[in-house]
């Protein structure tokens, strides 16, 4: 009788010489003296299976797997879970790999890769859903990076106005094709469960006067400048990551925020460019082109912004607080506009105000935008 522990204390496959070329690969072997004698047989049954699948369609094996050695050995990761239970070296290396893997995964790509595996597009309703999350993050943002505090920023503003079964739908698709990258193995956690809790609503603390200008005096570069833009005009972390040089108005003395083919109405605005912005911007934008970004590609990420922020004042506060500091900081000093209407229409506040809404919608008077933004003070180092 052949002593199995013998023979099969390793697995090894030969590739096929059409395949070496393109798999990286003339043979794939894995030493099995982890494996219990009575489970090799197992184990070499399901790498047959998967050497099976992949020889079938190699291209389309590869584009949904990737690297076939890190796949292979990841599988084999799972086979000794589903064996023995958790063994902790072998779940930190997986973790580590897929969490590697995981950074290379923006919004864009996950949309691209959810509706290849189903292999049918999305829905004309759920492709507006996922829009949502684009127009408010940006495609190219990375699933890594999402957080609570930007996750709850996103729920209010962009879904703060659907009822609870839209909304619930909206959180369903996100999950659903998270979920299904997870099961493909491109990502191991699913950051979108956190808004189906219904205790999740964090208080956000705006930046005190202290922080907002030892935030600009640390700064440099592009950091600089997302930095002393939020502060003077109270935009979100991703409307100025998406302003362009087209949308500065040198002459009006004006930033117009629009993320492009948003369906937030409230998010378009003018904002008036305060004095001390328009000392540090007017200067850095002399000689680009309408066309450009206002920052760089590289640093066109929320998550290199809410880094530096935690870093200097060591604490748990992120970019959004520089919203409510600057609602904070005008409500403050409120003097022409006792119902803050022009207050919500600088930070894209929902207006309820009848009087507003029946007789003067259009009508804001850019000169009090001007007072009320001139009304802050910050010290620009």
């Amino acid at each position: 009788m052949k002593n199995l522990n013998k023979e099969y204390r390793y697995y090894r496959k030969a590739i096929p010489e059409q395949y070496r070329e393109q798999l990286g690969l003339t043979e794939y072997k894995v030493s099995l003296k982890d494996i219990n004698k009575n489970h090799r047989i197992h184990v070499k049954s399901t790498f047959e299976l998967i050497f099976e699948k992949l020889f079938n369609n190699v291209d389309e094996f590869i584009s949904v797997n990737g690297d076939l050695k890190e796949y292979l050995n990841i599988e084999f990761m799972h086979m000794q879970f589903k064996l023995y239970g958790i063994n902790y070296p072998i779940l930190d290396k997986y973790i580590e790999v897929k969490e590697k893997e995981s950074k290379l995964i923006t919004l864009k790509q996950c949309r691209e890769l959810y509706e290849k595996y189903k292999n049918k597009p999305l829905s004309a309703n759920y492709k507006s859903y996922y829009k949502k999350l684009i127009e408010h993050f940006g495609e190219d943002f990375n699933i890594q990076d999402l957080s609570e505090d930007n996750l709850y920023t996103f729920k209010n503003e962009a879904l703060g106005n659907l009822n609870s079964g839209t909304y619930n739908q909206h959180i369903t698709l996100y999950s659903n094709i998270i979920e299904e990258l997870i099961n493909k193995k491109k990502l191991i956690d699913n950051p979108f469960t956190i808004l189906n809790r219904a205790d999740y609503n964090p208080i956000i603390e705006g930046f005190t006067n202290e922080e907002v200008e030892k935030l600009i005096a640390n700064a440099s570069g592009d950091i600089k400048t997302a930095i002393i833009t939020q502060a003077f005009t109270g935009a979100r972390i991703g409307e100025v990551l998406n302003i362009k040089i087209g949308d500065i108005d040198t002459e009006k003395h004006s930033i117009n925020i629009n993320i492009e083919n948003t369906t937030t109405k409230n998010h378009k605005r003018d904002i008036p460019i305060h004095l001390e912005l328009q000392k540090y911007l007017y200067p850095l934008i002399k000689n680009l082109n309408k066309g450009d970004y206002l920052l760089k590609p590289k640093n066109r990420r929320e998550h290199t912004i809410n880094t530096y922020i935690k870093n200097t004042l060591n604490g748990k506060k992120t970019s959004h607080s520089f919203k409510h500091a600057f609602v904070q900081k005008l409500q403050t000093k409120q003097k022409r506009d006792e119902n803050g209407i022009y207050i919500k229409v600088l930070a894209a506040h929902s207006i309820n105000d009848i009087t507003y809404k029946t007789y003067g919608k259009g009508s804001i008077n850019w000169d009090i935008l001007v007072s009320i933004i001139a009304r802050l003070d910050y010290k620009v180092a």
